[in-house]
């Protein structure tokens, strides 16, 4: 595999990762709800809330490596699968103007 190639290939898996948990993300703070980052799988989740009983506010934070490991093999199926519908799309044009 050429580098260019390689690196390029690398940047599409990157940005693939990047636009799957931009979009995911769910604030939920604002009606006493959680916080999640990711995409197919959550991998991070933020929590706050009022007791009425001990009149604190409350926190819960976790994080999953392993969801954030799922989230990037799923990044690196769809860059690899995108990448093949953009080279048939391009062969298969390419192929009708030379007829």
């Amino acid at each position: 595999m050429k580098i260019k190639t390689f690196l390029l290939r690398c940047i599409t898996i990157l940005i693939v990762f990047l636009i799957c948990n931009a979009l995911s993300y769910h604030n939920g703070m604002a009606y006493d709800g959680d916080d999640t980052i990711g995409f197919p799988f959550s991998f991070y989740e933020k929590s706050v809330g009022f007791s009425l009983i001990t009149h604190t506010m409350q926190e819960s934070e976790s994080f999953y490596p392993w969801y954030l490991f799922f989230n990037f093999l799923f990044a690196v199926v769809l860059a690899i699968a995108l990448e093949k519908l953009f080279y048939f799309i391009i062969k298969k044009k390419t192929g009708k103007t030379t007829k």
